[in-house]
């Protein structure tokens, strides 16, 4: 999936192409008759890497084009993470979660001034990872619609494809999971609460069958 890697191979196999043609002199080393010889010999593999180049821009041209943005959407506990770490080894994909992020920095999810930030230049980042090829799981939660929206339109502009794995759970199941994780660092230090969830429930506006249709199918079951 990786851009370079294809371009490099693409690159290697032309540059071994020309000089397997042969050594060559500079011009101006022989006498007239073999100058123009080695004129010629010298010249040439310059002619033939001008396809070369354009073999590499298909082959970077067609990394881009297999790359995915893979979002995951659900609320706390939905188990969001654990999915974008599997998607991230099984698809060879950069995984960003917001929550990781915060938490690395000093801060934590409950910060929304700096979760703003962090939110934009993650996705500034995904946007380079997925230009050079690359697919990338972006883990953000993604609660509302809009937000769903303005990313898969912006995966379209990069000539990508773009994935929604949903995640839902009832309340009370979420809350287990929720209790459980505010019992461990770095959640024990600043934890969820019952009210919270149920807030937070209450606005998540879940995709429906229509909105997952606008979204290419997960790799794994696209052959089914």
């Amino acid at each position: 999936m990786g851009g370079v890697p294809i371009a490099a191979k693409h690159l290697a196999r032309c540059e071994s192409t020309s000089t397997s043609r042969g050594s060559f002199s500079p011009v101006g080393a022989c006498t007239s008759t073999t100058n123009r010889r080695a004129d010629v010999e010298t010249h040439w593999p310059v002619q033939v890497n001008r396809p070369c180049a354009a073999v590499v821009q298909r082959a970077i041209v067609d990394a881009v084009n297999q790359a995915r943005l893979i979002l995951t959407c659900g609320l706390p506990g939905a188990g969001k993470t654990t999915l974008a770490t599997q998607l991230a080894a099984d698809r060879d994909a950069l995984r960003l979660t917001k929550d990781e992020w915060m938490w690395a920095l000093g801060s934590s999810p409950w910060d929304a001034l700096i979760q703003e930030k962090v939110e934009r230049e993650l996705w500034h980042l995904a946007q380079e990872v997925l230009r050079l090829g690359l697919s990338v799981v972006l883990d953000f939660g993604l609660w509302a619609r809009i937000e769903r929206d303005e990313l898969r339109s912006a995966a379209r502009s990069l000539g990508v494809g773009v994935e929604l794995h949903y995640l839902g759970a009832s309340t009370d199941e979420l809350w287990r999971r929720i209790e459980a994780r505010n019992s461990e660092p770095p959640w024990n230090s600043e934890p969820i609460s019952r009210a919270h969830l149920d807030e937070w429930a209450a606005s998540f506006q879940a995709p429906d069958a229509a909105e997952l249709a606008l979204f290419d199918t997960p790799e794994e079951t696209a052959d089914c």
